[in-house]
């Protein structure tokens, strides 16, 4: 149940905005479970935490801030501390500071319910202890939900998004609750600095190669520079347009996931799409939008599909 619920759980995320520049600085040794990530969009702050095995007795996550006007105090954001999992009437005040999108949260968290009953009573915080409980390893599952669509990961304890913070370099940190006790110090901190410019800039591609299916469509592989993107930037949408239209259609139905994990000396990532939906004796271009988990678009980049014999 915990697999099928989070892997077809990828929805669609839109919006278009861009990056703050941030560091990161594990506490207090670089082989801590724990990470934190985020994004500034000239009007908010946007931050996820997660781990990749699920920590013994961890229950519930706290997260703070400090820069130089908290007096470099670490100042909570977390109203209470962040419970991971589902419930329907789970108050979410505790995951912004703001009154409209926590609103808004409310009638994604109502919304989510109703579309999936089932596969989120799979996610209750009793489910999911119990889960991780009994194998840590399986918060990768979980992963791949909290991954893919931010206000999900908010939903479910994995975030919190603070609006309008003073821009000025600001430290976020990770204080987990570890058998009922909150940590003194912080496990995980990240940096981000709020004047940096706005980053906008292309991906780097090195090799693109298209290659027609013999009649049943065409295969796309795109090999990118991973430094040219942060690694959250993990998704993409696909949108084609045949030879003399002005029409874009959506070639994916569900957006796609792109495995940012490089094997040791690898510096390129790989993202392959198929398409069964063209006629093989056209011409098309194709528009690769690549996307972050909080819904932050990349510069678009194009492959054009020509059939072999012309």
């Amino acid at each position: 149940m915990f697999k099928q619920f989070f892997i077809t759980s990828l929805l669609l995320v839109t919006s278009f905005t861009l990056l703050a520049s941030g560091s990161e600085n594990a506490v207090p040794n670089e082989e801590t479970p724990y990470h934190l990530m985020g994004e500034y969009d000239g009007k908010g702050m946007s931050v996820v935490w997660t781990v990749n095995e699920w920590p013994a007795g961890l229950e519930k996550m706290v997260i703070k801030k400090k820069s130089a006007s908290t007096g470099n105090q670490w100042v909570t954001l977390t109203k209470t501390p962040l419970l991971p999992g589902f419930k329907e009437d789970k108050a979410l005040d505790n995951v912004t500071d703001n009154a409209d999108f926590l609103e808004e949260m409310k009638q994604y968290q109502k919304n989510a319910f109703e579309k999936d009953p089932k596969g989120l009573s799979s996610l209750t915080n009793e489910e999911l202890m119990k889960a991780v409980g009994e194998n840590p390893k399986m918060i990768f599952w979980v992963n791949l939900s909290i991954l893919a669509e931010y206000k999900f990961a908010l939903m479910t304890g994995f975030g919190f998004k603070e609006i309008d913070p003073k821009k000025e370099v600001i430290t976020y940190g990770l204080f987990p609750v570890i058998n009922g006790k909150e940590a003194t110090t912080p496990i995980f901190t990240k940096e981000f600095d709020l004047n940096a410019k706005l980053k906008d800039e292309p991906v780097i591609v090195s090799k693109k190669t298209e290659k027609g299916l013999g009649g049943e469509g065409v295969k796309i592989d795109v090999t990118y520079e991973a430094s040219s993107l942060p690694e959250h930037f993990s998704l993409f949408n696909v949108y084609r347009t045949e030879e003399g239209s002005n029409e874009k259609v959506k070639a994916n139905k569900n957006l796609m996931a792109i495995s940012t994990k490089l094997a040791e000396g690898e510096t390129n990532l790989k993202l392959t799409f198929k398409d069964k939906e063209i006629d093989n004796t056209k011409k098309y271009k194709y528009e690769f939008i690549i996307t972050s988990l909080f819904g932050n678009d990349a510069k678009p980049f194009t492959v054009d599909y020509i059939p072999a014999a012309q």
